[in-house]
C-alpha cells in the first residue's frame, strides 16, 4: 500500500510542480501557503498522553497512528460576518485509486488513553508483523466498531476499510479481549485484507492452475462413481482427489454427492488459520492436494502477506 501511496502524492507532486512552472512563467511572487506541514503526526507543540503514542508509534513502525478521521481542523481566520472559518481536513473513506463512492461511515472512537494504548500494542504485536513493505498501510485508524452504509442501504459492519493512504481497522473493546482473542481478530483482519489482495492478481498464475488440477472427468462426476460405497466418512480417498470438501446432494442421497464447484476458499480459509507444519503432518501424504495447497500458499505470499 505504501508503494501506492508515494505514486499518488508522486502524481499530485507533479501536477503541482506544473502549476508552480507555470506561474513563474507570469515573473509572480510565491508566498508560503504552509502546506508543506505533516498533518499525519500531531503537532510540535501537543505533548498529550495520546500525541506521544501517536509519535512513538511511528517511530517504532513507520506507520502513521490515528485515534479519529480528522487530519487537522485549524482556525483559519473569520468571514464577512465575523464568524470563525476553519481548515478542516479528514481521513475521507469515500476516496481510493479508483474513484469516489456514495457510501456514509460511521466510526466508534476510543474514549480512554487506557483503549488506545491497548489497540495500539495488539496492531503491532499481531497485525503490523504479517505485513510486508507493499501491503503495509501509510497510516492506520484504530477504532472500536466500523460501519458502512452503501446508497441508502442498511449500515453493514466491517473489520475494516481502506483509503489511499489510510487503513481503519476496528479492534473492538480491545480491554476486554483475551491474548488469544486479540490474535483471532487480528487474523480475522488479515484474512480479508489478504482475500482482497489476491482479487488482484492475475487468475492465470494462482486460481487458474489450482482448478486445472483437477481433470474434468473427476470435477463433473458424482462422487458415488468416483469413490467405492461413497458415505462421507472415506476422507482419504477425498484428499486423494485433492479435495478438502464436497457438496452434498439436494436430497441428502449421499452417492449424488459432488466435488466442489469452487473450493479455493476451502484452501484459502485452511492456509490462512493453520501453521504450515500442520498442514503437511495432515495431508502430506497426497500428492495432488498439496499441489493445490501449495498454489493457495504462494498466491497468499504474492499479496505481500508475511506468515
Amino acid at each position: 500500500m505504501k508503494h501506492l501511496t508515494h505514486y499518488y502524492i508522486g502524481m499530485l507532486l507533479a501536477g503541482a510542480l506544473g502549476f508552480l512552472a507555470a506561474c513563474s512563467s507570469d515573473e509572480e511572487l510565491l508566498t508560503p501557503s504552509g502546506e508543506d506541514t505533516n498533518f499525519f503526526l500531531p503537532k510540535e507543540d501537543d505533548h498529550s498522553a495520546e500525541a506521544e503514542l501517536r509519535r512513538d508509534f511511528f517511530d517504532e513502525t513507520g506507520v502513521y497512528l490515528f485515534f479519529n478521521d480528522t487530519l487537522r481542523h485549524d482556525l483559519n481566520g473569520t468571514d464577512v460576518n465575523g464568524a470563525p472559518v476553519y481548515a478542516t481536513e479528514v481521513l475521507n473513506f469515500r476516496y481510493s485509486l479508483t474513484g469516489y463512492n456514495n457510501a456514509a461511515y460511521a466510526f466508534g472512537y476510543y474514549q480512554t488513553q487506557e483503549e488506545k494504548a491497548a489497540a495500539a500494542e495488539m496492531i503491532k504485536a499481531d497485525f503490523l508483523p504479517h505485513l510486508s513493505q507493499n501491503l503495509l498501510p501509510y497510516s492506520i485508524l484504530l477504532v472500536n466498531g466500523i460501519r458502512e452504509n452503501s446508497y441508502g442501504s442498511t449500515w453493514e459492519d466491517l473489520s475494516y476499510k481502506s483509503n489511499i493512504y489510510c487503513m481503519a481497522i476496528d479492534t473492538k473493546d480491545v480491554l476486554h479481549l483475551d491474548e488469544e482473542e486479540r490474535r483471532e481478530m487480528a487474523l480475522a483482519v488479515l484474512t480479508n485484507l489478504v482475500d482482497d489482495g489476491i482479487s488482484d492478481l492475475n487468475w492465470d498464475d494462482y486460481q487458474g492452475p489450482f482448478y486445472d488440477l483437477i481433470p474434468a472427468e473427476v470435477s463433473d462426476s458424482y462422487l458415488g462413481d468416483l469413490i467405492l460405497g461413497w458415505d462421507r466418512t472415506q476422507m482419504e480417498a477425498l484428499y486423494e482427489l485433492g479435495f478438502i470438501s464436497y457438496s452434498e446432494d439436494w436430497y441428502d442421497e449421499f452417492y449424488y454427492d459432488t466435488p466442489p464447484y469452487s473450493d479455493w476458499d476451502d484452501f484459502f480459509e485452511l492456509v490462512m488459520n493453520t501453521p504450515w507444519e500442520e498442514i503437511e503432518a495432515q495431508y502430506g501424504a497426497y500428492s495432488l492436494l498439496m499441489q493445490r495447497m501449495e498454489l493457495v500458499r504462494q498466491a497468499i505470499l504474492a499479496t505481500g502477506y508475511k506468515f
